[in-house]
């Protein structure tokens, strides 16, 4: 048997955003340590203060951007650019879809796209081309993109197709979409039911000729190896895209539970709210609501809120243009 189990759709969004804001919370506030520092001290429960001085349960960017796109997608009842950086320029200049009324760790490349949206540049235009700007802040959102996909049914070019024209809002480089692609392929295989590895050896057979043969080739420990054999120190866990899409998956690959997945997501050190938050939202929507501690459950922020957010996501009716 290939399959887990059957799911419900509704507790793979609940699980998944839930997920999503508990790794951010508990990556939060030790990002930017190293790896070593955390093996002499590493995190097992909800901290506070730490790296941005926050209450313990604080969730940040990448909880936030993620609600941001859930909502515009929910309102719009379909995938909409404009709104889509409409809601991300209200979490940047309003506080929308935080904790409280501050704006924590915000993205530069995601700030600068905002700011040209601002400026009256299209939608199309306002995502970094430069082909170094290769960091998370687009896959950090792109989960509820995922869900579109497994619960539309939508594949092949038409995928390719949704996560570009996501993604590029605000980083529009090849490797960056070929990251995000290969991120909801991975979350679309375990929706599905698939086990985490199996996944991975699945996500290895679907279609990137949309992409050049040097950016599939620099994917290639997810694509073309067996990342569940890679040792920790293989891993690396800092902003670049495929840094973080590696540490995620191999967090979750490499582990049993969700506790498990996120404690060795977070301790691997550097980018751990942005990596903690990927690998929780893989984690959630596979293991779902039920398989979080409810010790971190009990400290999270805004829980009821975040229930809610994912409520209305799962349950709107959504029209994906062919």
């Amino acid at each position: 048997m290939d399959t887990f189990r059957g799911f419900i759709y509704h507790d793979q969004v609940v699980g998944g955003l839930i997920g999503n804001a508990v790794g951010d919370a508990l990556g939060l506030p030790v990002e930017f340590k190293a790896r070593e520092e955390l093996k002499n001290n590493p995190v097992l429960e909800m901290q506070e203060f730490g790296s941005h001085l926050t209450a313990s349960g604080t969730w940040s960017t990448n909880t936030s951007m993620t609600i941001a796109l859930m909502e515009s997608i929910r309102e719009c009842g379909t995938v909409n650019q404009s709104d889509i950086l409409h809601k991300l320029s209200r979490w940047l200049y309003l506080a929308d879809y935080t904790v409280g009324s501050e704006i924590i760790n915000p993205n530069a490349t995601i700030t600068q796209a905002i700011g040209r949206f601002k400026k009256g540049y299209t939608p199309d235009e306002c995502g970094e081309t430069f082909e170094f700007a290769s960091d998370n802040g687009a896959l950090a959102r792109i989960l509820p993109v995922a869900f579109l996909c497994y619960n539309y049914n939508i594949q092949g070019k038409q995928r390719y197709d949704l996560v570009k024209k996501v993604t590029k809002l605000t980083h529009a480089t090849e490797k960056c979409i070929l990251a995000n692609m290969i991120f909801v392929n991975y979350a679309c295989l375990l929706l599905e039911g698939y086990y985490p590895a199996v996944a991975l050896q699945k996500v290895q057979q679907e279609n990137y000729s949309f992409f050049s043969v040097a950016c599939v080739e620099s994917f290639s420990h997810v694509l073309k190896e067996n990342l569940t054999a890679f040792p920790e120190d293989a891993i690396q866990s800092h902003i670049d895209v495929i840094e973080s899409l590696e540490a995620a998956i191999w967090s979750l690959v490499t582990t049993r539970n969700f506790e498990q997945a996120l404690l060795r997501a977070v301790n691997l050190g550097h980018d751990t709210d942005s990596i903690g938050a990927l690998t929780g939202g893989l984690a959630g929507l596979y293991y779902g609501i039920q398989g979080i501690p409810k010790r971190w459950l009990d400290k999270l922020k805004k829980l009821p809120e975040l229930e809610a957010y994912a409520d209305g996501f799962s349950k709107a009716q959504i029209i994906i243009a062919p």
